[in-house]
């Protein structure tokens, strides 16, 4: 059961959370979220079912707007600068995301068999990218003021700019080909599938010529199995088994990892890590004068847009910004956690990654020896698998 419309408020209410709230319209705010809350809730109900029946974003945002405390809501000072409002319109993004997930399905096995085609088809994606950026400054702004649609196309590309994500998302096409073509499933048109940047987990459509099955970007990562659990279930029939192994997927770290480093490329960069409850920069000092000594050059701090089930935190070394789940912006979140998830992702920038036969690996043994010196190490692991869990509705 899915609710239009819900994440999506939920990432403008914590951006004006973030931002602080006019005195005249904190009333008005309070409302809004009232009534999103009911509504929610009066859907659920007439559908016989619970908010913790919604998928996992749109639950997470459920919970949030409810514990919402309305009565300690920001407020902005006089002075302070409002941010810009994202919403910048650029023409032909969606086409060109349109354009590129339709060329990677439909040329996924001789992309894979030709490194020369795979070349090309990786610097098409970053001349797009590029160009993007480009006009984003011509308009003195940055992608993450896109807007939503837009946003989510230049992201993705980015994304896809990496070789290494450009071949695992064609071998995760190939290998829904390959589902589907040993499933016996016959259909009137042919099938394509669009593994693209998109709120929703999967979605299928019947046109007249062609039959699409949308998956999230999340699936990049999924093995065979997942696959034949979500074409059985779009293609087939729902099957409860599959429903719960396609659940658990998207609930993990793989899955999850991809949505916010997708969230990282369009990250809104402020002059501070003020989210409504925590203050990254704040986090970051304590970190650092802990464990560090005071030395760790400070990188970025942003919140990300995308409330996340399991995947806290994110390092990207390109940018050297260190990304921290909204999900943690929280009261019911203590600053010990906070802190731990933030000193996880600053080993990252501490200790890179190693290749080893061919296999990025992030977390060495040394990351994990000093992982261990964080002096509630057992309490915030334990804090963060119960959030985990009840974000997954468990």
């Amino acid at each position: 059961m899915k609710i239009q419309g819900l994440v999506k408020f939920f990432n403008q209410v914590k951006a004006r959370l973030q931002a602080g709230l006019q005195p005249g319209e904190v009333e008005a705010f309070r409302r809004k979220v009232v009534m999103v809350v009911l509504d929610v809730e009066e859907i659920c109900r007439r559908h016989g079912k619970t908010p913790d029946h919604l998928p996992a974003p749109s639950r997470i945002a459920y919970r949030f707007l409810k514990d919402l405390d309305l009565q300690n809501l920001p407020i902005r000072q006089a002075g302070d600068i409002d941010p810009v409002n994202s919403g910048l319109r650029i023409r032909n993004v969606v086409k060109v995301g349109e354009f590129f997930v339709q060329k990677l399905w439909r040329n996924h096995r001789v992309l894979l068999d030709s490194t020369e085609h795979m070349s090309e088809l990786q610097a098409e994606i970053q001349r797009r990218v590029t160009d993007i950026d480009k006009l984003c400054r011509r308009h003195q702004a940055t992608p993450a003021s896109l807007e939503g649609p837009s946003r989510q196309i230049f992201s993705w590309l980015k994304l896809l700019s990496n070789q290494d994500n450009l071949i695992r998302h064609l071998e995760s096409l190939h290998t829904a080909a390959d589902v589907i073509n040993s499933s016996l499933i016959r259909k009137k048109t042919p099938i394509e599938v669009r593994l693209i940047n998109m709120n929703e987990i999967w979605q299928w459509r019947q046109y007249s010529n062609i039959f699409v099955l949308k998956a999230n970007q999340g699936f990049m990562c999924a093995d065979r199995h997942v696959w034949k659990a979500v074409v059985h279930n779009s293609m087939v029939e729902v099957d409860k088994a599959n429903r719960q192994l396609i659940n658990e997927y998207t609930a993990s770290d793989d899955f999850n990892e991809v949505l916010i480093e997708m969230d990282s490329y369009v990250a809104a960069t402020s002059p501070t890590g003020r989210g409504h409850i925590h203050n990254l920069d704040d986090c970051f000092d304590r970190v650092n004068a802990a464990y560090f000594n005071g030395q760790m050059p400070k990188p970025l701090l942003v919140w990300n847009r995308t409330p996340t089930l399991r995947k806290f935190g994110h390092y990207q070394p390109s940018r050297d910004t260190v990304m921290i789940s909204v999900s943690l912006d929280d009261p019911k979140v203590p600053s010990f956690v906070l802190d731990f998830v933030l000193y996880h992702e600053l080993l990252h920038k501490k200790h890179g990654a190693m290749i080893v036969n061919g296999r990025r690996i992030s977390h060495n043994p040394a990351f994990r020896a000093d992982e261990c010196l964080f002096a509630d190490y057992q309490s915030a692991i334990d804090f963060i698998q119960q959030l985990a869990r009840r974000h997954r509705g468990l």
